[in-house]
């Protein structure tokens, strides 16, 4: 999964309505292309802070080929991995929705737990 399908399956199911030929496009692009419709869910998929699982991911995803544990060392996220349940050495397109969401769920509560004893 990469960082667009996350986007487009929070917010609905994808249908490949109709395939189109890398030949009807100038310059030709090297793959085919396909046409989506989107039946948009009521709720995102994710019942979490979006904006916080928006960043995780978009963190996550900045450098290609690397391990969750690279990727999101300077987010301060890494600690969570473990306890969402993530391997650190998984790359991001192997974490499911479901994934994220644990992982933005047990980051955003750590985080709003420090800044209320702050206060």
């Amino acid at each position: 999964m990469n960082i667009l399908a996350l986007n487009v399956r929070t917010f609905g199911k994808p249908k490949i309505i109709r395939y189109v030929s890398k030949n009807a496009f100038s310059p030709k692009p090297k793959v085919d292309s396909a046409i989506l419709a989107i039946d948009i869910y009521k709720k995102p998929a994710a019942s979490c802070d979006l904006k916080t699982y928006f960043s995780l991911i978009s963190r996550a995803f900045l450098h290609k080929r690397k391990t969750l544990r690279n990727s999101l060392k300077d987010s301060g996220a890494v600690e969570f991995l473990e306890k969402a349940g993530i391997d650190p050495s998984r790359r991001p397109e192997t974490v499911s929705i479901e994934e994220w969401e644990t992982l933005t769920k047990l980051f955003s509560a750590f985080f709003d737990h420090r800044l209320h004893h702050r206060q």
